[in-house]
C-alpha cells in the first residue's frame, strides 16, 4: 500500500484487515515500513505500509530515509507483492503535479508491480457525506 503522506493508508489498511493493525492518530506520519499479518476471507495476507511522499513532490524531493523505506518495502515479501494498492486521498486534487509525483515515485518499484496495482480512494466523508465504493 503506497501513496502520499496523510492519504489515510493506515486507516484503509485497518479497514481492509478488520483490525487495528496500524497506528492511526491525527498528524501522525509513518516513519518506517509497518507490517501486519492477517486472515481475510480465509486467505493469509502480509500487509505493509511504507512512509508516503509529499503529494506533489518528485522523488528527488523525498527525503532519503523515506525513499529507502519505500524501496525496502518491496523486499518484505520474497516473491514480490501480489498486488499494490495506490492510495489517493479524495481531499487532495489529483492535478498534474500530483500525477507527476506518483509517476516519479513509480521508479522505486519494479515495473511488473504496476501491472498489479489497484487505486484506492480514501476519505469518502469529504464527498459531501455521500457514500462511495
Amino acid at each position: 500500500m503506497v501513496g502520499a503522506q496523510w492519504s489515510a493508508k493506515s486507516s484503509a489498511g485497518n479497514t481492509i484487515l478488520r483490525k487495528d493493525a496500524f497506528a492511526v492518530a491525527h498528524g501522525r506520519k509513518t516513519m518506517y515500513c509497518e507490517v501486519s499479518h492477517s486472515m481475510v476471507a480465509e486467505r493469509k495476507f502480509k500487509w505493509w505500509i511504507p512512509p508516503g511522499w509529499f503529494y506533489n513532490h518528485k522523488l528527488k524531493d523525498t527525503c532519503q530515509m523515506d525513499k529507502l523505506e519505500i524501496e525496502h518495502s518491496m523486499y518484505l515479501c520474497p516473491l514480490g507483492p501480489r498486488a499494490m494498492l495506490l492510495v489517493v486521498d479524495l481531499a487532495s486534487a489529483f492535478n498534474m503535479s500530483y500525477q507527476r509525483a506518483v509517476q516519479d515515485h513509480r521508479s522505486v518499484f519494479r515495473d511488473e508491480v504496476w501491472n498489479h496495482t489497484i487505486v484506492l480512494f480514501t476519505r469518502a466523508t469529504g464527498c459531501g457525506g455521500a457514500h462511495r465504493e
